[in-house]
């Protein structure tokens, strides 16, 4: 809905002014832009002007509705180069319909906009199947050149109905993001057009943290074989998928289906084909946690709550024994669970000592072994905040107990994180800001590092899994879920985690390609027949065909050649 000519032609003269001030060549950088107008339209109402609304809706159901969205861009560089534009609309419900963007021209005023004269459809610019509510969902458009005016419409490909804020909205409106590479320079962003962003209690866009931050510039990356691309765009890699998880026993309709997320891969060193795949269920009804085969298929499910995501260590030792030690954090009352996985049958056995609770809400979790004390540790982080706790974990007679012994305050809401047990950092996802890194001891202090971030041209929002691929020697990966434009991109284990390269992961026979991915786990050894050379698991929320999300296997060495870490 209009937000005043004079108002977006401010914001015009802005973008220009600090376009040319600040970056007359394209170099890398990113832009935002709101709305100049958006309106929908309705079958049922066919000479109805919708201007006015504080919504947008989108509907293929009885009634058919579409969406319309105009942004003015301008001020952009003009030798810009890899332009990468995402659409942002924050949702008001869930659908795992596929929703798609076409292009339309950008005469219609909303003021005037109604069934009965809108343009018709062009060419489809992106398409997402699953929409989540409460938050901001990011489609990546194409047809975005450069300065201009841009008019988009938004509807349903199959029988159901979505509804979006639109500039009306007292929060969150619709947003263009734009981010651009410079093929030539390898350095880190440095052109910012004018932004304009809206914030609520659980979608922070900058990060508001105490902490100390340094911004690194990347170093170097390490001498392994893999393809390689500095400037941020894809790489020339074709990794798919060769095997899918089973469908919960339980299902479940959180977030339209979405319920798979996180996954935790255990490799049985004595038998590699033996090997299995812990999985979390986070339905805030039938949720819990599953063991998988190397196959995909269910090997034990069980009904223990909205788990958040997973985490394992080989080798804790429990009651006397060395066992392989499985966690998790429980959304449903908010504290962490631990069981036991047993190598011989693949069963997982609860042995919390207690309900342990955590922050509340809880949402992310991650765990630690720590290389110079060899004490275990995990990590939770917070729902709708930035606080993330460190907890130490022991044996309290034959039962996994913890105390906490750290809080951080991010800044912003994160899920995904990951520590180097032989380097001792902990990184963090949070969400729409970047990757941080902190040291992983709970003496060290809240110090951290940036290792990117979002609209930097490698990270559209949401950031969530991170995992690592442990090479031989102290080389390997950081590896990072892009929600945003469902890639993965990927980083050196080492020095200054330089950027190496992104890629997404297609489809082939009958198992779909991965969309809008959540949590993700590797490991670079042997994990049995199909995946020798290690394995990837990623969280596929648009599962084709399926009414729930599921879990993708990819064999490593279509993504890196990486030689495991000797045992």
């Amino acid at each position: 809905m209009r937000r005043g000519w004079i108002l977006a032609t401010m914001m015009m003269l802005l973008a220009v002014i600090t376009t040319v001030v600040d970056t007359p060549s394209a170099k890398a950088g990113s832009a935002s832009f709101a709305a100049v107008e958006d309106t929908y339209t309705s079958q049922a109402s066919p000479t109805t002007a919708h201007g006015s609304a504080a919504e947008l809706r989108a509907s293929a159901a009885s009634v058919e509705r579409h969406a319309y969205v105009k942004f003015v861009v301008q001020g952009l560089p003009a030798d810009v180069q890899s332009m990468t534009a995402t659409l942002r609309l924050w949702a008001q419900d869930s659908t795992p319909a596929t929703v798609a963007v076409y292009q339309v021209p950008s005469s219609w005023s909303e003021e005037t906009l109604v069934w009965n004269n809108q343009p018709a459809l062009g060419a489809t610019l992106g398409t997402k199947r699953g929409v989540k509510k409460n938050r901001y969902n990011d489609f990546a458009i194409a047809g975005v050149t450069g300065d201009g005016s841009y008019g988009l419409a938004i509807t349903q490909r199959s029988s159901s109905s979505t509804t979006f804020h639109s500039s009306e909205a007292t929060l969150n409106p619709p947003q263009l993001l734009l981010s651009w590479n410079d093929p030539s320079n390898t350095t880190e962003s440095s052109t910012t057009v004018s932004t304009t962003t809206s914030t609520t209690a659980d979608q922070t866009a900058t990060s508001a943290s105490s902490t100390t931050a340094t911004t690194v510039s990347p170093s170097p990356s390490p001498s392994l074989s893999t393809t390689t691309t500095t400037s941020g765009s894809l790489s020339g890699l074709s990794p798919y998928a060769t095997a899918e998880t089973q469908a919960f026993p339980t299902g479940g309709t959180f977030d339209g289906g979405d319920v798979a997320d996180d996954s935790a891969i255990w490799v049985n060193p004595a038998d590699p084909a033996h090997s299995a795949v812990i999985a979390d269920n986070k339905d805030p009804t039938t949720g819990g946690i599953a063991v998988f085969d190397l196959a995909g298929k269910l090997v034990q499910f069980r009904p223990d709550g909205q788990i958040g995501n997973v985490d394992l260590r080989q080798g804790f030792p429990l009651g006397g024994r060395s066992v392989v030690l499985v966690g998790a954090n429980n959304r449903s009352n908010n504290t962490i669970g631990f069981w036991t996985l047993d190598p011989a049958t693949r069963q997982l056995t609860p042995v919390a000592a207690r309900d342990i609770s955590t922050l509340s809400p809880n949402y992310g979790f991650c765990m630690y072994r720590s290389p110079s004390s060899g004490k275990v540790y995990a990590f939770v982080s917070q729902a709708g905040g930035g606080q993330l706790e460190q907890y130490e974990l022991f044996d309290n007679g034959g039962r996994v107990d913890a105390s906490k012994v750290r809080a951080l305050d991010v800044g912003s809401q994160s899920e995904g994180c990951v520590a180097d047990d032989d380097l001792g950092y902990l990184y963090v996802g949070e969400e729409d800001v970047g990757i941080w890194k902190y040291d992983a001891e709970p003496t060290t202090g809240a110090t951290r590092i940036q290792v990117d971030r979002v609209g930097g041209g490698r990270l559209v929002a949401d950031v969530e899994g991170l995992t690592l691929a442990y090479g031989a020697n102290g080389t390997g990966y950081l590896l990072a879920s892009s929600q945003g434009d469902s890639t993965i991109a990927v980083y050196a284990r080492t020095g200054g985690n330089a950027f190496v390269t992104r890629f997404s992961i297609g489809g082939t026979g009958g198992i779909d390609a991965v969309s809008d991915t959540d949590g993700i786990d590797v490991t670079s050894a042997d994990a049995g027949p199909g995946f020798a050379h290690g394995l990837l698991v990623a969280h596929d929320a648009a599962n084709s065909g399926a009414s729930t999300s599921n879990l993708k296997y990819v064999p490593l060495e279509q993504i890196l050649d990486l030689t495991p870490p000797s045992t």
